[in-house]
């Protein structure tokens, strides 16, 4: 009902319930038609490549600063040119906070000189303002949409890409009430 066609399951909570129910979830959203995006890898949708990262795990222990220009190298490597706006769905900062780290700055420029256009984080539970320039649009996170958390620490919005016949697009954002 949704009309999702893509999810990225590059984050810390992919493989909570282990290797067999992460086979499960991949091949029953595969079954319904919706494209996966893992941790490094990339899709091309019909107006868009979107890639799939996380600088966060928490199997088997929690473990953070896991991704690498090494690792976007070989991501961007695996991908072909093809003319279609980049974006990336990043997993990475500090639960709850609304802001950049240091950390979060530098991956941000990183993928920016790779070329992508735009960066949707997540990870903090907390929605973050969406920041544009001429050439990129970041929101360090979009929050919760569907999780177990309620009160006033959480927060979410979705993002609204508009594709235009000319090959432009616009980005609004949407809270969730």
């Amino acid at each position: 009902a949704l009309r999702v066609i893509g999810v990225s399951l590059a984050n810390n909570h992919a493989m909570d319930f282990g290797k067999t129910a992460y086979q499960d979830m991949v091949r029953e959203l595969q079954r319904n038609g919706i494209r996966i995006i893992g941790r490094g890898e990339y899709a091309d949708f019909e107006r868009f490549r979107l890639f799939g990262f996380t600088d966060i795990d928490n199997s088997p222990e929690p473990k953070r600063d896991l991704l690498y220009r090494s690792d976007m190298d070989a991501a961007f490597q695996a991908a072909p040119g093809s003319g279609l706006p980049l974006f990336a769905f990043l997993h990475w900062g500090d639960e709850y906070s609304e802001d950049f780290d240091a950390r979060q700055d530098i991956l941000r420029g990183e993928l920016l000189e790779k070329g992508i256009e735009l960066i949707v984080g997540s990870h903090s539970h907390r929605s973050s303002r969406l920041r544009c320039d001429r050439s990129s649009c970041v929101v360090p996170s979009l929050g919760n949409f569907l999780f177990d958390q309620k009160g006033s620490h959480v927060s979410g919005h979705m993002l609204k890409v508009t594709f235009f016949p000319q090959g432009t697009y616009s980005v609004t954002e949407l809270p969730l009430e």
